[in-house]
């Protein structure tokens, strides 16, 4: 097997030369500290002869900070070469300066150019990708290391080598334990809101529609005196977040739409439906509840599918695997028209179940009251199955979808005056065919005394499923006794909010019970690829202030769950979020409302958590070095 060699020049500041050209690049310093590093590498493809070859190109490393040199507290970088989960060389790691009394110790200048690097040996001709680690370590008097933090971690995306190629690569540094901000290079985030992010099958996230403009208008009719409103205008504007990198590459829907849904399917495509051109959030006085309400007067009865390996380059030049890939059809027929939908919704919810995709509630004609089955293997070609018969009992304009035990649970949307007011249950049967029944045909919800649980009865809530249970979050309910926050009022047509800060649940067996530290609405749950699950941002229960903080639960059926250390660098809502590397989130977009919702303003910078360094590879001592000891 031919073998390459993957050069890592770890530099002291922030130039990087190209032949004869020198540029020099500052860094602006951000508030919130060093958040990210970009080390780049660079590949010599040429067989280990190559090693005493003069480079042309001095590749570099940035840190976000003034000075652009690594921090004080990274003393130690470990390299990884995988092919899949397959390790191909031994993994090793070198200290990046000098060890106390260990002559010789740091990076060497393997080639004799003056600069400090890592060689590694890698193979040619098929794909594989690169870890890197960073750590904080302690060492003692012999230069020998005693302790390891594992401080930084980054991943390449795919690389494919040829003998005699010669190029570099740029791999983000995310720092674990802090935000790191994604806006290190002029392609960065559009601001938007009511959009989706989701985590394809190769790591990338799709960042799709959404609203990007906002107006004040007056309100409509049926919001009460006194609430602050606001039209927002959908975009056909599409990015792929490139984890490896942190860059964005840009995608262009077939229609704008906002506030829609988007379903990973089992090929690894993604079903982009619903939403709407245009959505009017009116946020309500205190003297009403502190509710929000929604409008949409043209919500698309339509979908399209986002092909991840469509658009390919003609050649892949620099032999990265195209990261910038994929691009929007429609339906089977002309994929160049969106595919129909039976009725128009937008702000509704969605989960696949026996292979198909359950579009339930929403607003739009008809929306709240039915629910719909797409399905990708459809005869005659993919798309929904006639929806009559799929009616509910009471309507979901703003619901949450998961399943339980093979069944589609349709929960909240609208105000809720009963039990059979806060979930509806969906049995599929067979391809295009299901049936519906009301929740508390199970016993939903249960108690003492089968009291009605009109705080159940939430608008726009977040659900995620976990062995069988359901965590359900959310605040904006029925209208509070004043005398009492805690008691909700029966009004079937309040549509407003309650002070009461605890207004999650879970769903066990038809039980459902109180789930605390869930106070904030329009906010986020993701499910990590470790399977932990994030709770970020949101509206205050309180008032209209969006919330900075993030949750994290370990464990979803033993109840509760931790408050993070960290925090979102810009306080949001409406925004989306994606699964990234094993045990990081990436945090997209949203809108930052003022405490009386008179103001709207888009954030324009994404970012990445990670919340856990145990999801990486645990170190358990020092790993093999590639000096002498």
């Amino acid at each position: 097997m031919e073998r390459a060699e993957v050069v890592l020049h770890i530099a002291e500041g922030s130039v990087f030369l190209s032949e004869n050209e020198v540029v020099s690049e500052t860094m602006t310093s951000n508030a919130f500290g060093l958040m990210r590093a970009f080390l780049s590498a660079l590949i010599l493809v040429s067989g280990l002869s190559c090693v005493a070859q003069e480079d042309p190109v001095q590749v570099r490393v940035h840190f976000l900070d003034a000075v652009g040199s690594p921090p004080e507290n990274l003393d130690l970088v470990e390299v990884r070469v995988l092919q899949g989960d397959t390790e191909v060389i031994p993994t090793f790691s070198s200290s990046l300066r000098e060890r106390p009394g260990v002559e010789g110790s740091g990076l060497p200048d393997e080639n004799g150019n003056g600069r400090p690097e890592l060689v590694v040996d890698i193979p040619t001709g098929e794909n594989v990708e690169i870890e890197l680690y960073g750590f904080d370590a302690t060492f003692n008097a012999e230069g020998a290391p005693e302790s390891l933090t594992l401080s930084y971690v980054g991943r390449s995306g795919q690389l494919w080598l040829e003998p005699g190629e010669r190029r570099y690569i740029d791999i983000g540094f995310y720092k674990i334990g802090e935000a790191n901000a994604l806006d290190r290079f002029d392609d960065h985030a559009t601001p938007r809101a009511f959009h989706t992010a989701t985590r394809l099958d190769d790591g990338r996230i799709l960042i799709s529609g959404g609203f990007d403009r906002t107006a004040a208008v007056d309100c409509p009719a049926e919001a009460p005196a006194g609430s602050s409103c606001h039209e927002l205008t959908a975009t056909r504007s599409a990015q792929i977040y490139d984890p490896a990198t942190a860059r964005y590459w840009p995608v262009t829907m077939l229609e704008g739409r906002g506030g829609h849904s988007a379903t990973l399917l089992s090929d690894g495509r993604v079903l982009l439906a619903g939403g709407s051109n245009s959505l009017t959030l009116a946020f309500l006085p205190a003297s009403a509840g502190a509710g929000v309400m929604f409008f949409s007067a043209d919500a698309h009865a339509s979908f399209e599918i986002f092909d991840p390996e469509l658009g390919r380059e003609a050649e892949d030049a620099a032999r990265d695997g195209d990261p910038g890939r994929g691009m929007f059809v429609g339906g089977p027929g002309d994929t160049s028209v969106v595919g129909a939908l039976n009725v128009g919704r937008v702000l509704h919810g969605a989960a696949v179940e026996g292979g198909q995709v359950v579009l339930a509630g929403g607003l739009g004609r008809d929306a709240s009251m039915t629910f719909e089955l797409f399905d990708e293997n459809k005869a005659g070609g993919y798309g929904v199955y006639s929806a009559d018969g799929n009616i509910f009992d009471a309507p979901h304009e703003y619901p949450a979808v998961t399943v339980l035990d093979g069944e589609v649970w349709v929960i909240g949307g609208s105000i809720a005056s009963s039990n059979e007011h806060i979930a509806e249950v969906i049995e599929i049967s067979s391809a295009g065919d299901a049936s519906v029944s009301n929740a508390v045909d199970a016993g939903f919800p249960t108690g003492p005394s089968m009291q009605d649980r009109p705080g159940f009865g939430l608008v726009g809530p977040r659900v995620m499923e976990e062995d069988g249970v359901a965590l359900v979050v959310g605040w904006v309910g029925p209208q509070c006794d004043p005398a009492d926050p805690n008691t909700p009022v029966f009004e079937a047509d309040s549509f407003v909010g309650c002070a009461a800060s605890d207004r999650g649940f879970t769903i066990n067996d038809g039980v459902a019970q109180s789930a605390n530290d869930t106070g904030y609405a329009f906010g986020t749950l993701t499910r990590l690829v470790d399977g932990k699950v994030v709770g970020a941002g949101g509206l205050d229960s309180s008032d209209y202030a969006t919330s900075p903080d993030t949750l994290l639960y370990r464990d979803i059926p033993s109840g509760g769950a931790t408050a993070s250390s960290l925090a979102l660098l810009r306080p949001r809502a409406f925004h989306a979020a994606a699964p990234l590397f094993d045990t990081a989130i990436f945090i997209s977009g949203g809108l930052r409302v003022t405490g009386d919702g008179s103001m709207l303003t888009f954030i324009d910078t994404d970012e990445a958590h990670v919340f856990d360094p145990s999801g990486f590879r645990t170190v358990v001592e020092a790993p093999p070095t590639t000096e002498e000891d």
